[in-house]
Parts: structure tokens; C-alpha cells; sequence
């Protein structure tokens, strides 16, 4: 694609994401390459990499921890977050901010950034503390902006201070506002994805390169790139109906222990095909007819670029859940309650292409294609 020419007050801007789930990088590789595209050069880093040895792997390793195997734990500590987000400057990732924000400000000097995009509440926090220091002043000329990758406003975003808030839709407005952010810095622009994305490869021709066959049904099943959730229990209710030439992908993600429990329990089942971490996630989006998945912000909205069906499971409390509500109220995607829901109405699904196209309908309507490119414009234009 043509590069588009950079625009005033804005030639290199900082990404900084956080080592807590594979969304908020996705989000922030989209807009790096969208800025490429504009002429713009940009630089990704992990927030937390400021703050002292361990820490980012810390937070990560206890996020990573508590999501994948305890769940309700993890709930509980959204819920708690969300009604004891307590003031700007007295929540715990503002005091965690002190730890690496004036390191991170050093790397903003020195590294001549005059814009900084955060798709996570950590650098947004950090750079709301930074605004807040008299000696880290010249912040506020640094055009700070954030990006939410889920369809909710997560806690903690109501007490930062940037300059843009670039949310999933428009009828998600009123409770960011709710929340605390101005609704005059709001831009619902959607959430960024990745160029490969926004286009859908025939059918046909994903599945010859990933060798399946032409005939028959494919269910994609990912659980996150954590690997979390019910996904072998799924498979194992899902696996005997599958037809001679239907085929089940398991996507396991970084999960060492249930790419093995899957590998083990289909071993001699050539329909069921399992898989650890992948780049090649696009192409079996346009090889698959549905996509079992739980509700991550970014996935969710991939898949919906992609024009594909969508049944949603095994969501954990907090965004997860407020995710698969929204594409559910919107037609967007079906709700499983377990896996043996999610069984069934897989199943369904898979031999009812009208509710399937209804549903790819849908997340066309409701959706934004250029996410990416409507968040850079509003960036680089100041606006």
C-alpha cells in the first residue's frame, strides 16, 4: 500500500504496552504499522520494562497466573477494581507509576517522541502521574493518547489525564463519561487491528494452503493467548460429531500443559488438529466456517473484521464478560454458558448458515474496517 505523508506536529510516536496479554500488542502493532503507512516512524515498548529488574515479569507472571487458573479470583478483582478505583492519585498502578514513570519520561526525552499512544491502563496511569509532577512538565506537550481494547471501560481509565480517548464505539460513550473521562476527548474509532485482518482471504484457497479439506465444516477453537479456559472439555464434547471431512483446529496458545492434554486425548483422530502459539491465525480465520473462542477484546474484533461467526465461551469476569455482552446484544455472536453449551450450539451453528451470515452481517454494520487509520488521522491531525 502507498505510504501516505506525515502530518503537522507529529513525527515519532511511542507505543507502550504492557506484558499482561497478547490484545494490548496487537492493538499496538496495528497502529505501528498504520503509522508506517503515514510516514510516521514509531517505536513499541513494554511499560513496565522502565520500572526495576522483575517487575514486568512479575505483574505479567501473576496476571498470566491468577486469568488462567483462577478465574474467579480474577473476577473478584476486577469487581473490587471497579468500585475501589479510588482517586487519581491514590489507586495502586498510580503509586506502582512512581517506580518507573521518571526512567520512561527519560526515554520520552531523550528519544525525541512528540506523541505517546497507551493501549493499556498501566502507561496511561504512568503518563497521567508523569502530568502530574512539576518536574516532568514538558509532558504536557507530549500529545498522550489512549486505546481501549475492550468493549468496556476497564477500571482505572476514568482517573487518567490524556489528551484522547479512542474507544470501541460510540454507545460505549456514556460510560467512559461515567467513568470520568470528558466525553469532548472521546473518538469512538474501534479497535485497531492488523491489516491482514480487514480482508478476507476465499475460503477455498485459506484451505488449501493450510491443507483441509474443501468439503465438510471447520470449527476454529482458540482459548486466548494464554491458552485458558474450557477449550479440552470442548473439543472432547465437539470431536465426536465431526463428519469424515470436518475439521476441529485447536488453538492453544502459550499453554504448554493443554496443548499436550489435546495433543493426548486426539492423538488418533486426524479430524482434530491442535496447535500451540501461531502466526497463522488469519488464514485459519478464512478457512473456518466458526470461531469458538473466549471473548478477548482483540480477537473478538479480528474475527468481526474477518467477517466471521463468532460463539463465545469460558469468559472470565470483567472485560471478558462485558465483551461477549456487547457482541451479543448487537447480533454480533452467540453465548455459550459451559462447554457442552458451547458443544451444542457449535454444532447448530455449523449447519445453519443463515444465522452465520446474519451474525457476519451484523459485525459488518456495527463495526469499523479502519480503526487503525481513524485513531493515526485523529493523532496526527491534533484533533
Amino acid at each position: 500500500m502507498e505510504a501516505m505523508e506525515g502530518r503537522k506536529g507529529c513525527s515519532r510516536v511511542l507505543l507502550l504496552s504492557c506484558n499482561t496479554g497478547e490484545g494490548h500488542n496487537a492493538a499496538a502493532r496495528a497502529l505501528m504499522a498504520e503509522l508506517e503507512r503515514f510516514g510516521v516512524q514509531s517505536v513499541l515498548k513494554d511499560a513496565l520494562s522502565f520500572a526495576p529488574p522483575g517487575v514486568s515479569q512479575l505483574v505479567s507472571g501473576v496476571h498470566k497466573s491468577v486469568y488462567r487458573n483462577m478465574p474467579a479470583l480474577f473476577d473478584a478483582g476486577y469487581a473490587h477494581s471497579e468500585t475501589h478505583a479510588g482517586s487519581a492519585c491514590g489507586n495502586a498502578p498510580y503509586r506502582l507509576s512512581a517506580l518507573y514513570a521518571p526512567k520512561l519520561y527519560r526515554f520520552i526525552r531523550d528519544g525525541g517522541f512528540d506523541a505517546v499512544v497507551a493501549p493499556h491502563v498501566f502507561p496511561a496511569t504512568a503518563l497521567t502521574w508523569l502530568r502530574h509532577q512539576r518536574a516532568y512538565a514538558r509532558m504536557r506537550d507530549i500529545r498522550c493518547c489512549f486505546i481501549a481494547t475492550d468493549y468496556t471501560c476497564s477500571p482505572f481509565v476514568g482517573q487518567t489525564a490524556l489528551d484522547l480517548y479512542c474507544i470501541p464505539h460510540a454507545s460505549l460513550a456514556d460510560e467512559f463519561v461515567e467513568k470520568g473521562v470528558p466525553r469532548e476527548k472521546l473518538l469512538p474509532a474501534g479497535i485497531p487491528v492488523r491489516a491482514a485482518f480487514t480482508a478476507r482471504m476465499p475460503r477455498a484457497r485459506a484451505r488449501r494452503a493450510l491443507s483441509l479439506p474443501q468439503d465438510g465444516r471447520v470449527l476454529l477453537l482458540m482459548s486466548g493467548s494464554m491458552g485458558a479456559g474450557g477449550a479440552r472439555e470442548t473439543a472432547a464434547a465437539v470431536a465426536p460429531h465431526l463428519g469424515p471431512c470436518d475439521r476441529l483446529l485447536c488453538l492453544c496458545g502459550n499453554n504448554r500443559r493443554l496443548l499436550g492434554a489435546l495433543q493426548g486425548d486426539h492423538r488418533c483422530d486426524p479430524r482434530v488438529i491442535v496447535q500451540p502459539f501461531t502466526d497463522r491465525v488469519s488464514l485459519m480465520m478464512d478457512a473456518a466456517d466458526l470461531l469458538l473462542t473466549k471473548p478477548g477484546g482483540l480477537t473478538v474484533t479480528e474475527a468481526a473484521a474477518k467477517g466471521l461467526p463468532l460463539l463465545l465461551t469460558d469468559a472470565v469476569g470483567g472485560c471478558e464478560t462485558r465483551n461477549a455482552a456487547f457482541f451479543a446484544a448487537n447480533g454480533m455472536a452467540a453465548v455459550a454458558a459451559d462447554s457442552a453449551d458451547a458443544a451444542r450450539l457449535a454444532l447448530s451453528l455449523l449447519d445453519d448458515e443463515r444465522a452465520r451470515t446474519a451474525m457476519a452481517d451484523r459485525q459488518h454494520d456495527v463495526l469499523a474496517a479502519d480503526a487503525a487509520e481513524r485513531i493515526v488521522r485523529a493523532l496526527l491531525d491534533g484533533t
